[in-house]
């Protein structure tokens, strides 16, 4: 960075990549039929769980069975837009996920959806996405201007 940008110089400090070095990306997911998209995480509306669901039911409607929807993670008990998960072919848990099966779980997707509320993740981090990331997922992901 610092050939890129010179002027940063004596600005900029390294850190260590937060990634545990045993969940690094596994092999690559083949991509074929069914293809599987995940909701990682709490499954609330700041996370963009109504939008995903929306999406999910959609394509079910016009692609199914050549996709699935999968929801990783707890389901919020406020949100009231819980009901219509049919299209989900694994919905929100009622308890938390252990570590082995949320990782084993990403690992058999294709893609990872991220339709964050930009009013909540403007300017903080994101635990799910970097669980995304390590894992090699392509993401697809809401506009989030900085």
């Amino acid at each position: 960075m610092l050939k890129e940008l010179p002027f940063l110089a004596g600005r900029v400090e390294v850190f260590e990549h937060p990634l545990l070095p045993n969940e690094t990306a596994a092999e690559q997911t083949l991509l074929n039929y069914p293809i599987r998209f995940g909701f990682l995480g709490l499954a609330n509306r700041q996370k963009g769980f109504p939008v995903f669901l929306d999406a999910a039911n959609r394509a079910i409607r016009k692609y199914s069975p050549r996709v699935e929807f999968h929801a990783l993670g707890m389901g919020a008990k406020a949100l009231e837009d819980l009901r219509h998960q049919e299209a989900l072919t694994r919905r929100p848990a009622a308890e938390h996920l252990s570590r082995d099966e949320y990782t084993a779980a990403i690992a058999r997707l294709h893609f990872t959806i991220f339709p964050y509320d930009p009013v909540y993740y403007a300017s903080c981090p994101s635990g799910t996405l970097l669980d995304a990331v390590s894992s090699g997922k392509p993401l697809i992901a809401a506009r989030i201007p900085m």
